[in-house]
């Protein structure tokens, strides 16, 4: 069975250069462009991470630490 993926979403309106970079290193794809009257708009998508690939090593590692003063603290 195939896993759907989830996207998510960004709209931006004439961004410049320095910000397409910006958003293309966090991951985001541009997907389209737009005129909206005047203005160019431009749409963007990337994959929505799962809780695993959200939570690092660090935040692993601060929880525990936090944990471990909290308990620590009640003694």
């Amino acid at each position: 069975m195939a896993t759907s993926m989830s996207w998510e979403y960004l709209v931006e309106e004439e961004p410049a250069e320095e910000r397409l970079n910006e958003l293309g290193a966090n991951g985001w794809e541009l997907v389209s462009v737009a005129a909206r009257g005047s203005v160019v708009v431009s749409y963007f998508k990337r994959p929505v991470a799962d809780l695993r690939q959200r939570v690092t090593l660090d935040h692993r590692q601060r929880f525990v630490a936090a944990a471990g003063n909290q308990t620590g603290s009640e003694a």
